[in-house]
């Protein structure tokens, strides 16, 4: 009997990295869409649309690099979701990321 394949804990630790930073990066340019959204919608202040885009690309990296690191740590399908959908939501991504940090922590000892 073979054992299944493990990645090594530098790996792991890179890639909790990868995506402790995208998942605060992800959260704040989230902020800055609400904050343009108030402004536009409200206050009809054109010209923020940047934001919007760039919020885009930041989140499509921290799609990468979260399904990057629930492959090296093995999440089920429900909590790679989970984790990629809070994102979506305004500051979620920071009480989502330190409850997966913690977690990957304690498990890979990383």
């Amino acid at each position: 009997m073979t054992e299944a394949p493990t990645t090594p804990v530098e790996t792991i630790r890179k890639a909790l990295l990868g995506y402790r930073v995208m998942a605060w990066t992800t959260g704040i340019w989230l902020i800055a869409l609400c904050y343009e959204m108030v402004m536009k919608y409200g206050f009809g202040v054109e010209g923020l649309s940047w934001i919007a885009v760039v919020h885009g690309w930041v989140y499509f990296v921290y799609l990468l690099v979260t399904v990057d690191l629930a492959v090296k740590v093995r999440w089920p399908a429900l909590r790679t979701v989970g984790t990629l959908l809070a994102g979506t939501i305004p500051f979620l991504s920071f009480v989502v990321e330190h409850q997966r940090s913690k977690q990957v922590k304690q498990d890979f000892g990383v």
